[in-house]
This record gives structure tokens, sequence and C-alpha cells, in this order.
């Protein structure tokens, strides 16, 4: 049975898949646990796969947002020390990975929705091809 606490009832709101849901916080800091590990290991898959990758983080931060003191409290130390390894892990893409339309949509900026702006820096083939074809023309992504 799913307890209805604030970030469930966020990821509702926001058409989050059942799963997820039913994970919550704690689902949504492993879940991001388990992307940085896939980003320092070498991610092996292409740009949609890394778009669900950072916007669970998305969800991770608006999650944040409205948890109680408590749970805040519990998942912060995991999602800071998460963070910090992505950080490492990650390289600026040039661009927000879901393009310059919907970044400008969502108001998304490099500086607090960073998620979006990096890409591992150790990654097969498929991503770094997808991501190039995002970039402004003339530039690098």
């Amino acid at each position: 049975m799913i307890t209805h606490d604030a970030v469930r009832k966020l990821l509702e709101e926001r058409k989050a898949a059942e799963h997820v849901v039913r994970g919550g916080m704690e689902g949504l800091v492993d879940r991001w646990e388990a992307t940085v590990k896939s980003a320092q290991r070498g991610y092996a898959h292409g740009l949609d796969e890394w778009r669900n990758e950072v916007d669970g983080r998305h969800l991770l931060s608006l999650a944040m947002e409205v948890a109680p003191p408590a749970q805040k409290k519990s998942m912060k130390l995991r999602l800071d020390a998460a963070d910090a390894k992505f950080w490492k892990a990650t390289e600026s893409s040039g661009t927000c990975v879901w393009g310059a339309s919907v970044c400008e949509r969502e108001a998304w900026t490099a500086t607090k929705e960073w998620w979006y702006f990096l890409v591992p820096k150790k990654a097969g083939d498929a991503l770094p091809k997808e991501l190039a074809k995002l970039a402004p023309k003339g530039k690098k992504a």
C-alpha cells in the first residue's frame, strides 16, 4: 500500500510512473546513485536514456523542496555525495541535453538545473553522436 506523503503526492501530480511514485524519495535517491555509478563506469546508452536519468535528478530536486524536514535531512547526505561523484564523472555538454527550445520553455539554467547541462566523460558512441546534433551550429557539443 502506498502511503501518501508530500513527495509521492508531487510525483503523482507530475504523472511519474507508478514504480517511481511507489519508491518515493528513497527510490529517487537510489536511482540517482545508480545513474552516478553508470556515469562513472562509462555510460553505454543514448540520449533518450540520459534524458530519463537527468529527469530523475530534476524530480529529486523538486521532491527535496516538498519533503518534510526529517526526510530531507535523511536523504541530503546521500544526495550530496552522489552529486559530488556525478560532477567528477561528467563534463559540460555545451548545451541543454533537451535542446535549446525545451530549455528555454522550462527556463532551466546551467546554474540551477545543472544536471541538464552535463554528460558523462566516459560514454559509448551513441550519446556523443546524438548530442552533436543538439549543438548550435558552429559549436561542438
